[in-house]
């Protein structure tokens, strides 16, 4: 019989190197069990009950209403750093292209 040896030899021999747990300790230990689904269950697929339209824009205004919005001084900021990000790599790409371009004639230039 062969023997099986881990690629890694300080790493354990399963994957994952802890040993499994029976789904009976995992619920004891707070864990979630997930059980196959068989039968109807598994053709069955869970949807969400529709919701009216203005239930749903009830909602909308609720989860907005939770959001932090930046101050008009961070957009500015923000925006003027976008710009400035902006105009280096055009610069840089710029540079690039025309190393590039000076290589590929120098090196089309030696044929002729």
């Amino acid at each position: 019989m062969v023997e099986h040896r881990s690629p890694k030899p300080r790493a354990g021999g399963s994957s994952p190197s802890t040993p499994a747990i029976p789904a009976s300790k995992a619920l004891a230990a707070g864990g979630k069990a997930v059980a196959a689904p068989s039968g109807k269950a598994a053709e069955a697929k869970e949807t969400k009950p529709k919701v009216s339209p203005f239930v749903f824009f009830q909602q909308v205004r609720q989860e907005v209403s939770k959001v932090t919005w930046p101050s008009r001084r961070e957009t500015v900021i923000t925006t003027i750093m976008v710009f400035i990000m902006v105009i280096i790599c055009a610069v840089f790409f710029f540079v690039v292209d025309q190393a590039i371009n000076f290589i590929v004639r120098f090196l089309l230039g030696l044929g002729s």
